[in-house]
């Protein structure tokens, strides 16, 4: 979808102009159906905020510093002729649900990957200077169109999604990633940041998640393979020390299992 809007704005493809009417005869905009809660007068109203929002893209890519983005879903809805994707599936909030003309795509690894990197080149053909800040939507799914549980939709999506953000990030040195996702998700937390709801997060997980960003902006844009060129010295006294009385028990006959080396660390 985003690699959609910013083709469309920079005029690399032809916008799709398809209007959906409800019964009052208003118009609603099938590539965000809810902007105009009302719908638009007019299908010329409707064409004529879609160009302020093009001009709007535009203006954010050309004079952003950072551009963030954070998907959220693999699962979508697109036109079968014009292979644009919908905002939502025709006929839930608005529009009517056509089979023959309206067709469900859940996204593998491959297809996401080429669109990150597709929009990515615009980005930069656009903006030289810019750099992208990566990250995966903390919210589950409520619902899925895959006919399995959405618990196991959920984690299809969210892998998938977290794959091709480390493989962007890993590509590119003007490409980051922040794991807000990971901290709300995390086991450790134990849901702690969600309402009860499990779905929605709660302040206090928001005010976490922008707590640590600020802490240390621009540790998500540090090389991805920087751990593993540290130098061996760069080790803290601190962890020496776990290491140390890890390898001291062994040496006394203990048996020490992954676990019990955590917590030494810890």
């Amino acid at each position: 979808m985003l690699r959609q809007w910013l083709e469309q704005a920079h005029g690399r493809t032809e916008p799709m102009w398809e209007v959906w009417q409800d019964d009052k005869g208003r118009c609603h905009d099938p590539l965000r159906p809810s902007i105009e809660p009302g719908g638009f007068a007019s299908v010329e109203e409707l064409r004529q905020a879609r160009e302020v929002t093009y001009g709007a893209l535009r203006r954010a890519v050309q004079t952003s510093r950072i551009f963030v983005f954070t998907p959220g879903l693999t699962e979508s809805w697109a036109n079968a002729g014009a292979g644009q994707e919908y905002a939502s599936c025709p006929g839930t909030a608005v529009g009517r649900y056509d089979p023959e003309c309206h067709v469900f795509v859940n996204h593998r690894v491959d297809a996401i990957h080429a669109d990150l990197e597709a929009l990515l080149a615009l980005l930069k053909a656009e903006n030289p200077e810019i750099k992208v800040l990566l990250t995966v939507s903390s919210v589950p799914l409520t619902d899925t169109a895959l006919g399995q549980h959405v618990l196991t939709a959920t984690s299809y999506s969210k892998s998938v999604l977290r794959a091709v953000a480390r493989m962007a990030a890993q590509d590119h040195d003007w490409v980051g990633y922040f794991p807000s996702y990971e901290i709300i998700n995390s086991a450790p937390f134990r849901g702690m940041f969600f309402e009860p709801n499990m779905r929605s997060v709660n302040p206090n997980g928001v005010d976490f998640v922008m707590r640590r960003f600020f802490l240390d902006q621009e540790a998500a844009f540090r090389p991805q393979k920087a751990l593993e060129a540290a130098p061996q010295d760069s080790t803290s006294q601190a962890v020496k020390e776990a290491a140390a009385k890890v390898g001291a028990r062994r040496r006394g006959g203990a048996v020490v299992c992954e676990e019990g080396m955590l917590n030494t660390f810890g």
